[in-house]
C-alpha cells in the first residue's frame, strides 16, 4: 500500500506502522520529493535514497 510521504513532505517514519490497517510490511513510504532534494548529482541522490532506506527498514522488520 502507498503511504503518505516521508521526509520533506512531513511524514514522520515512525507513524507509518499503523496507517491504512495493513501490516508494516505490506507499506511503501512515498520518499521521492526528499530523495531528489538531495539532488542533481548522481551521488547525492544515491546517498538519499539508502538514508530513506535505512530510516524506513523497521518496516521490513515486523
Amino acid at each position: 500500500m502507498l503511504v503518505p510521504g516521508v521526509g520533506v513532505q512531513g511524514g514522520r517514519p515512525e507513524a507509518l506502522g499503523g496507517l491504512g490497517g495493513a501490516a508494516p510490511d505490506q507499506l511503501l513510504p512515498a520518499v521521492s520529493r526528499e530523495v531528489l532534494r538531495a539532488g542533481p548529482r548522481v551521488a547525492e541522490l544515491r546517498a538519499a535514497a539508502e538514508r530513506m532506506r535505512d530510516v524506513v527498514a523497521y518496516l521490513a522488520a515486523v
